[in-house]
């Protein structure tokens, strides 16, 4: 190991948050991938995982819905999270589903799987812009991704 490795990992080391005060300051986020893309969802805006199941196609809905499913008991929208990201959909009965508390009802995203959780610092720098409104930051790799503005921007008429 060279000189400027040992360093480098020393000042690592030295740069982390001890455990409890990173305990106190952080929330944790599902990471769930779509095509290439790792994008995390706040865990409590997070319902349930599922497998999709049965869902009934909706005409003239927003490019984005996909169509309806009855989920945990409640009639909610399916988005298409791959139409979402610009990728084909890939409709199958056991897609995985995340369904996500909005402001007005439950949502349910389709996605190509579910992959961990991560903790999200809760001072994030807010990375919200008019092209990809619903994106609150990035974590290593992770899209954090704002719920409700989410909604709003699938729920737009294209």
């Amino acid at each position: 190991m060279e000189p400027d490795d040992i360093l480098l990992a020393r000042a690592r080391l030295l740069a982390r948050i001890p455990s409890e005060v990173a305990v106190a300051t952080r929330r944790r986020a599902l990471v769930a991938a779509i095509g290439p893309q790792r994008l995390g969802f706040p865990l409590e805006r997070v319902v349930s995982v599922r497998a999709l199941g049965r869902w009934t196609p909706v005409p003239h809905a927003p490019a984005a819905i996909v169509g309806v499913a009855k989920l945990d008991g409640k009639v909610v929208a399916v988005f298409g999270g791959r139409t979402w990201r610009g990728l084909p959909e890939e409709m199958r009965a056991d897609a995985p589903v995340v369904l996500l508390t909005g402001r007005d009802s439950p949502l349910a995203l389709l996605v190509d799987s579910v992959i961990d959780a991560v903790d999200v610092p809760d001072d994030l720098p807010d990375l919200r812009r008019p092209g990809e409104p619903w994106l609150r930051a990035i974590i290593d790799d992770v899209l954090v991704v704002d719920v409700d503005r989410l909604i709003d921007h699938l729920s737009e008429p294209r």
